[in-house]
């Protein structure tokens, strides 16, 4: 997530997972190998989500059913943090 995957040594850790896992970029801009998605010449497996982080993450937990525990996490990691 995010335009890290434009700077070393993040930029090559899409090519770590094996090449039959899906790869997804939430990011305001698509960037790197993700760059080509919507063109139709992204690599395949490759999908490109045009948001903020946090939009992204909350977006795609809703599509799988899990917001609910999404929101449990970010209230026990915001719990630490003060007001």
């Amino acid at each position: 997530m995010g335009t890290s995957l434009q700077v070393m040594p993040f930029a090559s850790l899409v090519n770590f997972a094996p090449s039959s896992a899906p790869r997804l970029l939430i990011n305001r801009e698509a960037v790197g190998p993700f760059a080509a998605c919507g063109g139709g010449d992204a690599p395949d497996g490759y999908f490109f989500f045009e948001a903020d982080c946090d939009a992204g993450v909350t977006k795609l937990a809703q599509l799988a059913g899990m917001e609910s525990e999404l929101s449990i996490l970010i209230a026990e990691a915001m719990g630490g943090l003060g007001p």
